[in-house]
């Protein structure tokens, strides 16, 4: 799965460098790309999308609050329990982001430039939510993509502007990544396991009842999250490269909303965007 990504990000790199691109993002520019209005599709899309994250995040939320005692003599039910309760901890946490920035983006003021950022941050959290599990933090067992990983988290610029990362500071931030990286790993291989053995009733050819489609549910969400969303890190890798993601992802929804004079509209516009997209958008042609 990660050679995959590491693929996607290459041929990424490689189209923003065989192109001039430009952080400029015109009005007119974003109409030549997506057109005056939306597409049909992307309308369904988004719809999914959105589905899928409260349907996700409400699931886990639901399994978290029917869960039985903790039974300690009974085998995996402590496992269970930690992989249950933190998920659905966590998923709370999303679900009130979610709520919060959508409501963030319909009460907030007129000013397009302000409603910007929540908009970045809705669609953040709907892609999120649509994807979460703790699953998705078992590719880092892989030694290489823990290491990346550490090294991102430690030289990032806004730790730097607060101190300058040496000696015993740094070497404390390393072992403050690593412990995070253990920790879940131990949190995705437990629910791995806790998951699978969920799913015991497949094999026992009983009637199902609703939660066994609950626990069925959850577990092809989980699988399909494991790549999390793709177009959104080839857009990030495409950002990345020209210098920073967030600030041109303001720019893009900024223009957006100037566009579709419509919140949803542009919220629709902004989460079904594709990479091809954005490099079209951002492409410019040599003096």
């Amino acid at each position: 799965m990660k050679d995959n990504i590491d693929e996607e990000r290459v041929e990424v790199e490689q189209t923003t460098l065989e192109c001039h691109l430009s952080t400029e993002i015109t009005k007119e520019a974003l109409k030549k790309c997506c057109g005056d209005d939306l597409a049909w599709y992307q309308w369904p899309s988004f719809a999914w999308s959105v589905v899928r994250a409260f349907g996700n995040l409400g699931l886990l939320i639901y399994t978290w609050w029917i869960i039985k005692p903790l039974q300690k003599d009974k085998p995996w039910d402590l496992e269970k329990h930690i992989v249950v309760c933190g998920e659905g901890l966590f998923s709370a946490t999303f679900l009130g982001a979610l709520i919060f920035w959508g409501f963030a983006l319909v009460y907030h003021r007129e000013d397009r430039m302000l409603c910007a950022a929540p908009l970045v941050m809705l669609k953040t959290s709907i892609s999120i939510g649509a994807n979460f599990s703790f699953l998705k933090s078992l590719p880092l067992a892989q030694p290489e993509a823990a290491w990346k990983l550490m090294f991102q988290f430690v030289g990032q610029e806004h730790l730097r502007k607060f101190c300058d990362i040496t000696g015993l500071i740094k070497i404390g931030l390393y072992a403050y990544v690593i412990l995070g990286v253990i920790l879940l790993v131990s949190l995705a291989m437990m629910s791995v396991s806790v998951k699978v053995s969920q799913l015991g009733f497949i094999s026992d050819g009983m009637y199902w009842k609703p939660k066994h489609y609950i626990a069925f549910g959850l577990f092809i969400n989980a699988l399909a999250g494991l790549r999390g969303d793709m177009e959104k890190q080839r857009l990030v890798s495409t950002f990345a490269l020209l210098g920073g993601a967030r600030a041109l992802e303001k720019k893009l929804a900024y223009q957006l909303l100037d566009l579709h004079q419509s919140r949803l509209k542009a919220l629709i516009a902004f989460s079904t965007m594709t990479s091809e997209q954005c490099i079209e958008l951002l492409k410019k042609e040599p003096a």
